[in-house]
């Protein structure tokens, strides 16, 4: 026991890399291939080069061990490849389709709020809390007020007290800006429902 200093993990690390574990991150779509060519042959390494490395990952690696890595002794992970699966098994992996993760992406819904927020300063090595009033819109998970202030909607200090219409929220802008243009570019893509 001991650790290798040169290359910043423990000497059990060093060796479970030589014997072909790896922390998850280290695992690459050319390294999952070339073992399942090695293990299953070349037939299910086509089917399997059809899937993403993420997919490759979740049914070919398990986790054998863990060690400590980095200046920092963190506990890492160590994952080693799956070469007990029956064949039978294999093909049915990797006949799965993957589930996509991706959404059709629509407009969002966009809606019109009166909205409060803790703001945090510090003065003179001391915290203040002040809360912030503002009318604004909402689009998906962020709040954009009149003055252009982002705010994520589920933040813990943020609050939404009330809806409002749109025309309310023109006057709010109108009042922070001044003036009427721009709030086409301010409201643009939003649909009132």
């Amino acid at each position: 026991m001991g650790y290798d200093w040169s290359k910043g993990m423990s000497v059990n690390a060093v060796a479970s890399y030589e014997s072909g574990e790896m922390p998850l991150s280290k695992w690459t779509k050319s390294d999952l291939l070339y073992n399942i060519r090695k293990t299953y042959g070349s037939d299910t390494e086509k089917k399997a080069s059809k899937h993403k490395l993420s997919f490759l990952r979740c049914f070919f690696l398990e986790q054998t061990s863990w060690h400590h890595t980095s200046k920092c002794f963190n506990k890492t992970d160590f994952y080693s490849f799956v070469d007990y699966l029956e064949t039978e098994r294999v093909e049915e992996i990797l006949a799965m389709e993957e589930v996509n993760e991706e959404k059709e992406i629509e407009d969002p819904e966009v809606r019109f709020v009166l909205a409060c927020w803790d703001e945090f300063t510090k003065e003179r090595g001391r915290w203040h809390c002040e809360q912030v009033y503002a009318s604004g819109k909402v689009v998906g998970n962020t709040f954009i007020s009149v003055d252009r202030t982002k705010k994520m909607v589920s933040g813990t200090h943020f609050r939404i007290l009330k809806d409002i219409s749109e025309l309310e929220a023109k006057r709010a802008y109108r009042e922070v800006n001044g003036r009427i243009k721009g709030f086409s570019d301010w409201k643009k893509n939003s649909k009132s429902k």
